[in-house]
């Protein structure tokens, strides 16, 4: 059987059923209108950004669905965008692109597993006869992103919506977020797979993935400046493209091809920033290391000054002495104190746990003693007796202090 020839979309994306791509980003640096400028280059012929990612066939019609952006945001960005177009291209963009209007409460419900939402996904499908089909976000699709059967299961639900059309060939586009962090920036080219958020199961059923990141390292966190780099992360079907970056005309809200942008300098500045980041936490650990023995240091004290004013607040003593490191120390400085408060204290705080283990009156008074760790902190050893594991109890802390009263326990 002889088949036709392949024809691709942007992309190198295949014009055949159960083609699915992803297009990955950080969270406002432009993916929706990035995309929409994709499109409508692809519908009027325009080369973006060059003549490799453009694609080998004529205008198709786009359909996008979508919950984020108001139909306000659309306007505003559409507009400035057709500014530019002639009538003819106009012409071609009432035919061939149509675009999401959130208008009445349920708009904004877009999950798969929900039959509605796909039936309402396939019923524009069915009227309007898209050639190629965009998703966005990713996040208001899928119900639950944890986990790996409920992405792939949202995937093939993607699959089955483009199939309910008319025609049979058409792709889908999903965009959705990226992890965020320089050192996420600086693996988009390495390591597609980790880009996206919890996106490895979709990451593997895509045919084609385009990461996008922040072109400059050293761009504002909250603008990630004008420029953006595509990095063509995953290719099944076709050879990989070389990443491109584009410029944002806030003007005109569109984008055109950076043709001298050196992207191994701007690796190296992700890479660069990457690794100061990390030794910007490795300082934050050791910073948060000494506070926490400082906090210990304090926690000492607190307990000396309590031991020196007698065993009157000894529920705040076994509290703290539990797990002080400084408990064997302490319990030699004052060797000579009663036991019997801290026997009752501890009783108490233990009732509610030895009733829930209906652990008898006997079985307490037999159980085995209290362990000193080699780091300071007390333990309670554990031994079977009668078919049930027993713990230390307040009786093997008395004994414990006794010995240590009596200079038997080093």
């Amino acid at each position: 059987m002889e088949l036709p020839p392949q024809k691709t979309a942007w992309g190198g994306i295949t014009l055949a059923a159960g083609q699915v791509a992803e297009i990955i980003g950080p969270p406002g640096l432009g993916k929706t209108r990035l995309a929409l400028w994709i499109a409508i280059c692809q519908i009027t012929g325009r080369p973006f950004p060059n003549e490799q990612w453009s694609g080998d066939c004529g205008p198709l019609k786009w359909l996008f669905f979508g919950t984020e952006n108001s139909i306000y945001r659309w306007q505003t960005d559409l507009r400035k965008m057709i500014s530019c177009l002639g009538d003819a291209d106009l012409a071609k963009l009432d035919e061939h692109l149509i675009l999401p209007t959130l208008e009445q409460p349920g708009d904004t419900h877009m999950l798969l597993d929900d039959p509605d939402c796909v039936a309402k996904c396939e019923n524009a499908v069915r009227k309007f006869s898209p050639d190629i089909i965009l998703f966005d976000p990713w996040g208001d699709l899928c119900a639950d992103e944890l986990k790996d059967d409920v992405q792939r299961a949202t995937v093939a639900e993607i699959r089955k919506i483009a199939r309910s059309g008319s025609k049979n060939d058409v792709p889908a586009i999903i965009l959705n977020h990226s992890r965020m962090g320089a050192r996420v920036f600086a693996g988009a080219r390495r390591d597609g797979g980790n880009y996206g958020k919890n996106g490895k199961a979709i990451f593997s059923q895509c045919r084609n993935v385009f990461n996008l990141r922040p072109a400059y390292a050293d761009a504002d966190e909250e603008t990630y400046g004008d420029v953006i780099e595509i990095i063509d992360a995953k290719h099944n079907d076709r050879r990989g493209f070389r990443p491109v970056a584009v410029l944002l005309d806030e003007s005109t809200m569109t984008y055109s091809h950076v043709a001298d942008f050196d992207h191994e300098a701007a690796q190296k500045d992700w890479d660069n920033a990457a690794s100061a980041r990390v030794g910007r936490k490795a300082k934050t650990q050791a910073e948060k290391d000494a506070e926490k023995e400082t906090r210990e240091k304090e926690k000492s004290e607190r307990m000396r000054r309590k031991l020196d004013d007698g065993w009157r607040k000894m529920q705040s003593i076994v509290r703290d002495a539990v797990d002080s490191i400084t408990f064997k120390a302490l319990l030699k400085e004052h060797s000579g104190v009663t036991t019997n408060a801290c026997i009752d204290e501890y009783v108490r705080c233990r009732t509610a746990e030895w009733k829930e283990k209906k652990i008898s009156d006997t079985l307490i008074a037999e159980t085995p003693e209290m362990v000193l760790r080699d780091d300071g902190t007390l333990a309670e050893k554990s031994r079977r007796k009668g078919g049930k594991t027993l713990k230390g109890t307040p009786v093997a802390i008395a004994g414990y202090l006794d010995r240590v009263r009596r200079g038997e326990d080093a």
